[in-house]
């Protein structure tokens, strides 16, 4: 199983978080700032991204697991980046 290795804050404009390969996770500060139920969701969405390094149907069902709600989830995520 893939570990996390570090977790930062980043201030990006364009994405809530990123996974990168290496087992770094990013975060932006942002995320503070908004419901925590959706925060919640990208951080379950990059945690999965540590053992589906893509968006396969895999990917989505790991993330399902941990919060069943993702689609509306991921929806708002979008509109509210």
């Amino acid at each position: 199983m893939p570990k996390l290795k570090k977790i930062r804050l980043s201030s990006t404009k364009n994405s809530w978080g990123s996974c990168s390969s290496n087992g770094t996770i990013a975060l932006n500060w942002k995320l503070s700032l908004i419901p925590q139920e959706l925060a919640n969701y990208v951080i379950i969405h990059e945690l999965s991204h540590l053992i589906y390094m893509n968006h396969s149907q895999e990917f989505w069902s790991q993330v399902s697991q941990f919060y069943p709600k993702f689609k509306v989830a991921k929806k708002s995520s979008n509109d509210t980046a």
